[in-house]
This record gives C-alpha cells, structure tokens and sequence, in this order.
C-alpha cells in the first residue's frame, strides 16, 4: 500500500505515516489503512486501532474479574444521570417553596440541563460502547488539547461530577479511570 492512498479509520483524513490522525485524533494502524470508499465517512469507534499494547497495570485475571461490572456500570450510567436530575430538581424545588432557595433551584436547572445534554449527546454512546466491550474506542474517542490527547469518557465524567451533585457522574468516571489504569488497552496521552 502507497503512503498517498492511506486513510484515517475514523473521520477519513489521509494519513501521511503519523501515529495519531491530525485531524480527530484518532490512533491508527498501519494496517488498517483503507482508502474511504465514497469520500464521507463517518466516525465510529468501532475501527481496529493500533492499540496492541495493554495498560501497565493490566492483568488479565483482574480485569476478568472487573470487566462485567465496569460494561455493566457504563451501560447504565446514563440511567443514573437522568435520576440525579431528577432528584436534584426536586429537592431544589422543596428547598424553594419551604425554604425560598432560588440559587439551589437555579443551580439544579442548569446543572440538569448541562447533564441532560451530556447524557444525550456523549454518554449514550458511552454506554453503548461499554455494553459492547468497546475499549479501544472508547480509549481512542479523545479531544485534543494542544498535543495532548484526553479520552472524552475521563473528560464528562469529570464535568457530571461537577454538576450533578458528586454522585451522578460516578457510572462515567470510575469506569473510565478503571479503563485507563487497569484495562487491555493502553492509552497514549501524548500525540
């Protein structure tokens, strides 16, 4: 195969020999470079990466034994979120009519709606990707922050936590760190 008829598994870009596409990020094996068939091509996560390598601290006996419970975590993550929202407006909106906290009940309003979009733009397909033992894409959907690539699941679990009172990101974040730390898949921080 040519260097000027490889291509980026995920979003298509061509890849001149790199590691990392530059154009999503996305890490590459060189020998699952195909030529995109109609020029668009759409992201997935499902494409075969050159993530060969496990964490440092896998261990195959551990991470059996774990592995279930993170799918089972990720897959209902968003079920909790959509629970914490509820929750949390309605505890704001007891705190408003007995109390008159209107900054509690502002905050749980934005702090749902910040959730809700959250669950229904990134989560969901976080949770699909868990129920299938997705984790190289999982490892591979990053953001890109200068030269550092960041899994996007460590990123939203972080922000859940933020607005959702502590306990509604958890089925995000502690699966994430679980997969970063002790997964079969090893994640390159820089690109």
């Amino acid at each position: 195969m040519t260097e000027e008829n490889k291509f980026c598994p995920s979003c298509g870009a061509s890849i001149d020999g790199v590691q990392f596409c530059q154009q999503c990020g996305f890490q590459v094996n060189q020998k699952s470079l195909e030529k995109p068939i109609e020029g668009n091509v759409t992201a997935t996560n499902n494409s075969p990466t050159t993530t060969t390598t496990a964490s440092p601290n896998y261990n195959p006996s551990t991470w059996n034994t774990l592995e279930p419970f993170i799918s089972l975590a990720g897959k209902l993550s968003w079920i909790l979120i959509v629970l914490n929202i509820i929750v949390s407006i309605i505890v704001a909106a007891v705190n408003l009519a007995e109390y008159g906290y209107v900054g509690a009940f502002v905050w749980a309003i934005i702090g749902g709606a910040i959730s809700l979009a959250l669950a229904g733009i990134f989560i969901k397909p976080f949770a699909i990707m868990c129920g299938k033992k997705d984790w190289e894409g999982l490892i591979n959907d990053v953001w890109k922050f200068g030269k550092y690539r960041v899994p996007k699941m460590l990123v939203l679990g972080i922000i859940l936590e933020i607005f959702t009172d502590g306990w509604g990101g958890l089925l995000v974040l502690i699966p994430a760190v679980l997969i970063l730390i002790l997964g079969p898949v090893k994640h390159q921080w820089e690109a």
